[in-house]
């Protein structure tokens, strides 16, 4: 689950860029 926490956190930063 730690992976799918790390992969959310990156596809949010991208959204905000």
């Amino acid at each position: 689950s730690g992976a799918n926490v790390l992969t959310f956190g990156a596809g949010s930063r991208l959204t905000v860029l």
